[in-house]
């Protein structure tokens, strides 16, 4: 038996019900992303006023998809593959070579959340808004 759930085993009722969730959101953040350059463009067309932190909240989506595309592309089994030259060897090959790409993942994702946490530490710290505020 694989630890390693099979990407392309038929969804289950509660599997279907939360891809769709996750397709929901992200393409409504998609359409977010185009939408509020767009509404405020027409804003200041048509009442010289825009949306305040209009590019601060593109940029949360942009962070928000590629959150749940990287998701949606690992629930398909369609990420890039640090080690995948280790799927040619031997099965303690293959074995290692998962393990040490699972390390290295971890690793980065608590890197990359210990760094959020002191981003929005200095944020707290600094007693201002980022947008609408």
């Amino acid at each position: 038996m694989s630890a390693m759930p099979d990407a392309h085993a038929p969804p289950t009722a509660r599997s279907g019900f939360l891809r769709g969730g996750e397709n929901l959101v992200l393409a409504a953040s998609l359409a977010g992303m185009i939408l509020l350059p767009l509404a405020e463009a027409l804003l200041r067309w048509l009442a010289h006023t825009g949306i305040e932190g209009n590019a601060v909240f593109v940029q949360h989506l942009t962070l928000v998809v590629s959150m749940l595309g990287a998701a949606v592309a690992a629930r398909d089994g369609k990420l890039l593959k640090l080690f995948e030259f280790a799927s040619l060897g031997r099965p303690r090959v293959r074995t290692a070579g998962r393990w040490v790409a699972h390390v290295g993942a971890a690793a980065a994702s608590v890197g990359l959340g210990l760094a959020g946490l002191r981003l929005a530490a200095s944020e707290r710290g600094a007693g201002t808004w980022i947008a609408a505020g």
